[in-house]
């Protein structure tokens, strides 16, 4: 989610990643100078129980959802993608 500082600065983005991740996503925030990034994480433990994952996130975005700035519009969770296949 994107959010605009009120004083006029680039719109900051929120990326919310798996914790078995956190510390190669860090880096490349600051190899490359991506400063309008901000990072939260999921436990790490959650890479291998993927169906905590989708309640975690809702839950992330809950958390931030009272930091938007004025006249930002309530996020919206599209997490409804009809069916799943798996193939072996």
């Amino acid at each position: 989610m994107a959010e605009s500082d009120p004083r006029g600065a680039a719109p900051r983005t929120l990326l919310i990643a798996c914790g078995a991740l956190a510390r190669e996503i860090v880096d490349l925030i600051q190899i490359n100078g991506w400063s309008h990034i901000n990072v939260t994480c999921l436990p790490a433990s959650w890479h291998n129980r993927p169906e905590k994952i989708p309640e975690g996130v809702r839950g992330k975005i809950r958390e931030v959802e009272t930091e938007l700035p004025p006249g930002a519009g309530r996020p919206v969770i599209n997490d409804d993608f009809g069916d799943v296949f798996g193939f072996q």
